[in-house]
Order: structure tokens, then C-alpha cells, then sequence
């Protein structure tokens, strides 16, 4: 789902097609809301195709929102496709241009123009899945998992 321009909920497998479908510009994505770890709401490899080995220039930096939970398990999905990755590790974050924030359960974040409530799901409780209420401009949102 995406908010605006610039805010996405869940890196999922169907982005790159979705995004033609509607031709929406990926590129202006600034901000990543990560509900979970499955593998229709992640796909590691929108990830590492951000490393300039894989010949990507002009990279703008993102900044990736999940509980530490999920970021643990993304890390794994990530050093699937690239042995090396470490999420926890500033130069390979940088190296992916991208910042990692931690959501935890009932506490609000700004988001530049957004204000985000992470809650608690029971959608998979190993990963410490979040749902989110996103107020813009005045007018709050829910997203919520169906599963």
C-alpha cells in the first residue's frame, strides 16, 4: 500500500508490477512501513538490487520501519540472496543507503508529514508483527493485515 508519494507499507514480491500497473515512480519512496517477515509482504531482492554492484546509480536513501523482531528476520532473508548483508552492521546500511528505525507496539512516530502508531498483531507473533494507524493531513489511516 502506499501513502502518498513517498510512504510504503510492506516491500512485498508484487512492487516493481504493481508500480507499472499504476505507473507510480518507486523512486520517490522515502519511508518503508514493514508489517512483518513473510514472503508476500518482503522480498529481499528490492534490497540488494540497491547495492551499486548490481549496477544501480542515484540511489536515494530510505529509512525502513519495523519491530526489531522483523528487521532480525529480514536480515536472514537478505543474507539468502547476499551472504554478506548484515542490517546491524552502519557500513552495509550505508552501503544500501538506508536507515533502520524500530517500532515498538502503542508508540507514536513523526514521519516527516505523517504521525505513525505501530500495533501489536497476532498475525505471527515470532516476528512481532505490526499493523499501523497513520494520520496525513488531518485524516488517520488503518492499515491492517488480512490474513
Amino acid at each position: 500500500m502506499l501513502i502518498s508519494d513517498d510512504l510504503l507499507i510492506d516491500l512485498g514480491s508484487d512492487i516493481t508490477t504493481s508500480a507499472a500497473m499504476y505507473n507510480i515512480d518507486l523512486t520517490k519512496i522515502k519511508y518503508i512501513l514493514q508489517t512483518h517477515e513473510h514472503s508476500d509482504h518482503f522480498d529481499a531482492g528490492h534490497l540488494i538490487t540497491r547495492l551499486k554492484e548490481y549496477a544501480t546509480e542515484n540511489v536515494g536513501n530510505i529509512s525502513l520501519f519495523a519491530s526489531k523482531e522483523t528487521i532480525r528476520t529480514l536480515d536472514m532473508w537478505l543474507r539468502a540472496e547476499e551472504s554478506r548483508v548484515d542490517l546491524f552492521d552502519s557500513n552495509w546500511l550505508n552501503r544500501l543507503c538506508m536507515d533502520i528505525k524500530y517500532l515498538r507496539h502503542g508508540e507514536n512516530v513523526k514521519i516527516e508529514n505523517y504521525l505513525v502508531t505501530p500495533l501489536e498483531y497476532l498475525h505471527d507473533i515470532r516476528d512481532n508483527s505490526l499493523i499501523f494507524i497513520i494520520n496525513y493531513n488531518n485524516v488517520n489511516i488503518m492499515y491492517e493485515l488480512i490474513a
